[in-house]
């Protein structure tokens, strides 16, 4: 089990980890063409930043594998969910709770109760929600840096009025957003490789996606049902169902049970939407989801337990 969206065990760990890798490319190449160095040098520097502080535990503590690649994977979709004016302090300090605090001490390797990833992105917008505000229109300024190193709140900032885009700019992801989850295009084409690969149980993902839909257009319905396609569209809510709800490790359900997950998740996230922070939105879901997920595995395990006693007693 890793965390990350693939459920096929034909292949070493590591392979099916380059599968996650490469169906992230896309959003990479999205990210990099659209926010220019400053998305690059955030990209590779949470993704070797993770590294890094993983291999250190592994060696300490002389558990997991050195040749796992998923704190690679939690970096990158960490990178994406990051605004393109974030500095690399911020960055760093999202890595260092997401693999020390969430991912090393309440859980290990293949072990974590909650997506990492998330979990470090929700703790910098929550206690410095002010740094994590720079937001640039795409395809401005593409070899600025400074805001890679800026320890101050980012002055200059991009506030977009979404419902003023052309549904092809939308779609396209030509509009102010998260380095790599504004592009939809660039999301699908990820999630048709993870399928062709069979690396992603899709049960929670669509239920995800599709409570959501039906949430916001009963909210919608009284003012505009084209805000719902709005949001849709530009809140990133599509890159966390493909790339952190279907997260085994943290909401492992099959069938009903994981379609039960998607709509709890995407119950969270259509309350959490009328809030109006996207951060907010896209994190809190899928660790909610997966809380509950892993209350269930432990009374599952708590029960079979039980009856493995009482049927030992009997005999």
């Amino acid at each position: 089990m890793r965390t990350a969206p693939f459920i096929h065990i034909d292949n070493n760990i590591a392979v099916m980890d380059l599968k996650t890798i490469a169906a992230l490319l896309p959003c990479v190449v999205y990210a990099v063409f659209s926010y220019g160095l400053r998305a690059l040098v955030l990209t590779v520097f949470t993704a070797a930043l993770w590294i890094l502080t993983e291999t250190a535990m592994k060696k300490v503590t002389g558990r997991g594998s050195l040749r796992d690649l998923s704190p690679a994977v939690n970096g990158i979709v960490l990178a994406m969910l990051l605004p393109p004016g974030t500095s690399l302090y911020m960055a760093a300090l999202a890595v260092l709770f997401g693999s020390i605090v969430v991912k090393g001490l309440f859980g290990g390797e293949g072990a974590g109760f909650v997506n990492p990833a998330a979990a470090g992105r929700l703790f910098v917008e929550v206690c410095f929600p002010e740094r994590m505000s720079g937001f640039y229109s795409v395809g401005v300024k593409m070899l600025a840096y400074k805001s890679l190193f800026d320890t101050k709140v980012p002055e200059e900032t991009a506030v977009a009025e979404y419902s003023d885009f052309r549904p092809v700019e939308l779609i396209a992801g030509h509009y102010p957003a998260f380095i790599g989850t504004g592009c939809l295009i660039m999301v699908i084409t990820g999630l048709v490789y993870l399928i062709i690969k069979r690396s992603i149980r899709l049960e929670t993902p669509v239920a995800f996606i599709a409570i959501i839909i039906i949430g916001r257009l009963i909210v919608d319905v009284r003012t505009d049902v084209y805000n719902t396609f709005v949001f849709i569209m530009t809140s990133g809510v599509v890159f966390a169902a493909v790339f952190i709800m279907s997260d085994i490790t943290t909401t492992s359900r099959r069938g009903l049970n994981g379609v039960l997950m998607g709509m709890i998740g995407g119950l969270i996230a259509v309350a959490l939407s009328l809030r109006g922070n996207p951060a907010v939105t896209l994190c809190v879901p899928p660790l909610a989801v997966g809380l509950i997920s892993g209350f269930m595995d432990f009374t599952d395990s708590a029960g079979r337990k039980m009856r493995q006693k009482g049927g030992q007693a009997d005999a």
